[in-house]
């Protein structure tokens, strides 16, 4: 794959900063969207271009710089982090972006990779694996299976070469996102819990490098219209990772009713009740990916969350 110009939204995230380091690395160029100016200094130390707007409400740039590009890459969270607006409003959000990028790729062919998760799938019954045919989960709260259902069908729609991403659940490493995030709560509380009654539910993780990678293999493999699971091949426990970084954080354990879990981990809690037995068969065979990143039990144990934990402690 010849060097792309690449637009990103998202691209100093948690997982677009790894994107935009490994397309770099490949000879392609990223403009990315930025809000502020740290997320620009940060672009610009990494080697990529920041372009200044809001993914929600700056419509226009979206459609320059997708008409500009040669691939356009979505990985903005259009929810914001304000989790108690209606879902309705983000699914809006999602759909106006989408549309900008439309209005400047119709009829290229040019590839729009865009984000959701594999969550969107119902459970499987007898806790068997779920794929990119299993029907979405019906009758929840946050809709992703909506967004995602409007970029495959619009990219029809317009003649556009739109491929999803599907993100478990637990994207971990660096001794950052979600796990990072229960490794402070858990800290902060003392004590590191499970829901007893899911204990030994599953849900489905990746390691950040190795989701970057796909969003690449995507660009050259992937087919128009299709959404890829990317999932580490080894599914954990709800109970083994929390003992994990129990042990880690030096804290002990505890399983909990739903609702206590709540109390101690806010929003939090909405991961310690899910199962999710995604299979990443599809893209390992259609995108020829590999999962090569350390395994989150040890990261948890002896990676990048064992240096988070020194740091909570000696805070403490």
């Amino acid at each position: 794959m010849s060097g792309k110009r690449i637009f990103m939204t998202g691209a100093s995230g948690y997982i677009g900063s790894r994107v935009t380091t490994l397309a770099l690395a490949q000879g392609h160029t990223v403009h990315g969207l930025v809000r502020s100016d740290a997320s620009a200094s940060k672009l610009k130390s990494l080697g990529a271009t920041p372009i200044h707007g809001n993914v929600s409400t700056d419509h226009a740039v979206l459609t320059r710089e997708a008409a500009a590009a040669d691939v356009v890459i979505h990985l903005a969270d259009t929810l914001t982090n304000d989790f108690n607006q209606p879902y309705e409003k983000v699914l809006e959000t999602e759909y106006k972006v989408l549309d900008a990028f439309f209005a400047a790729l119709k009829g290229t062919e040019k590839p729009l990779i865009t984000t959701s998760g594999s969550l969107v799938a119902a459970e499987e019954p007898d806790n068997k694996e779920t794929d990119e045919t299993t029907p979405y989960r019906e009758n929840v709260h946050i809709q992703r299976h909506l967004g995602e259902k409007y970029a495959l069908e619009q990219g029809e729609k317009h003649g556009v070469r739109v491929c999803v991403i599907r993100l478990p659940g637990f994207v971990y490493g660096l001794g950052a996102s979600g796990m990072g995030m229960f490794a402070n709560v858990f800290s902060g509380a003392g004590e590191a819990v499970y829901v007893a009654d899911n204990a030994e539910g599953e849900l489905a993780n990746v390691y950040v490098d190795d989701a970057a990678r796909m969003y690449l293999l995507a660009i050259e493999k992937g087919r128009a219209g299709q959404a890829y699971n990317c999932t580490n091949a080894t599914y954990v426990a709800h109970r083994d990772w929390v003992e994990a970084m129990g042990k880690t954080l030096g804290v002990p354990v505890r399983g909990v009713s739903a609702e206590e879990a709540r109390e101690k981990a806010g929003f939090l809690s909405l991961f310690l009740v899910v199962k999710n037995r995604a299979t990443s068969t599809k893209a390992r065979r259609e995108l020829g990916w590999e999962t090569e990143g350390v395994g989150l039990i040890e990261d948890l144990t002896s990676g990048s969350y064992a240096e988070l934990a020194k740091t909570l402690k000696s805070k403490k």
